[in-house]
This record gives structure tokens, C-alpha cells and sequence, in this order.
């Protein structure tokens, strides 16, 4: 198929406004590159980054939806697991935390992530659209603030700013 379309698990173009979120296009990964090159003189690179076992970090939010141990695969379950499952006729544990492949997995990290960097000061660019595109201002030593650009799409995604200010910032992220 042609670049920069979104399909599905049947190979058809997905229809946008089925996602919470859009994936990072190619207009924002532009305006993240400008931004840094913007304020090179200033110490501002480009770093990719990956969120590890985002799904997990996440709290489900749709409807209960309950994952069915197959008889097959009991053996393999820790003792203690195992020992749960013996009153069930149809052993089941209610899932906390989206699935990767799901439907709307993405859709519960993305509304977690962005709850994560309200509360360390982050605001989200209403002028990005469904894209998630984030700003933080942090004051400088001398000169005006530095401004963190993020753009982000499920687990991936792209961040401008000064190297150490940004490590700093992911390593404060990455602790939630």
C-alpha cells in the first residue's frame, strides 16, 4: 500500500475517527524536528522514544472483559494460579489492564500517559488535533524558559529539547 495510511487487521484503510488517537503524522514529526533546529543554538536535539510494556502500565476503562484459561494451558500456570482456578468450571480472571492487539488498548494508554504528564506539568497543544502533542515550559538559569515539545502516538513517539533537560524529564516520567 501507499505511505501514511492506517490499516487494519484485514489490510483496509482504518477510518480516523474510530481512534482516539491519530497515529504521530508527518506534519508533527516535521514541527518536533523545526522546533529543535529552531533552538539548536540552544542545545535542542531529537530523541525517539518507546514507552516499555505501556499496556501494562495502563488501567483498562472500557466494559469488564474476562480472559478464559483453556485446559491446555493450566499446566503452565504459577501453583498458585492454578489452585484459584480448581472451584471454576470455566476458569476466568477479569483483566485490570488493556491487551496489546486490543481495540481500544491504545485508546487506555494514550488517556494514562496523558494523565501522567498533566500531573508533572505538561499541557497538550489543542491546535495538534487528535495527535497527542505536548508542551512544558521549565525556567532557565538565564534567558528565556525551556519549552519541551513531545509528540506521541500509543508507545512511540518523538521529543525536542535540550539533552540533559530531557533525559532528566523522561527519567522523572518514567518513575510513574
Amino acid at each position: 500500500g501507499k505511505g501514511g495510511q492506517l490499516r487494519d487487521i484485514w489490510g483496509q484503510i482504518a477510518e480516523v475517527a474510530d481512534l482516539y488517537t491519530l497515529p504521530l503524522g508527518l506534519q508533527i514529526c516535521r514541527l518536533i524536528c523545526a522546533w529543535a533546529l529552531a533552538n539548536a543554538v540552544r542545545g535542542y536535539e531529537v530523541f525517539a522514544i518507546d514507552a516499555d510494556g505501556a499496556y501494562l502500565q495502563a488501567t483498562r476503562r472500557g466494559p469488564p472483559t474476562y480472559l478464559v484459561i483453556p485446559a491446555e494451558l493450566m499446566a503452565l500456570l504459577p501453583e498458585s494460579s492454578r489452585e484459584l482456578c480448581k472451584g471454576m468450571r470455566t476458569p476466568a480472571f477479569q483483566l485490570n489492564t488493556p491487551i496489546y492487539g486490543e481495540t481500544d488498548a491504545g485508546d487506555d494508554w494514550a488517556a494514562f500517559f496523558e494523565d501522567v504528564l498533566t500531573r508533572f506539568g505538561w499541557r497538550r497543544l489543542e491546535a495538534a488535533g487528535g495527535e497527542q502533542l505536548f508542551l512544558k515550559e521549565l525556567p532557565a538559569v538565564e534567558g528565556p524558559p525551556v519549552q519541551l515539545l513531545l509528540g506521541m502516538y500509543v508507545d512511540d513517539g518523538a521529543i525536542a529539547g535540550p539533552r540533559d533537560v530531557v533525559l532528566q524529564e523522561l527519567n522523572l516520567i518514567g518513575q510513574e
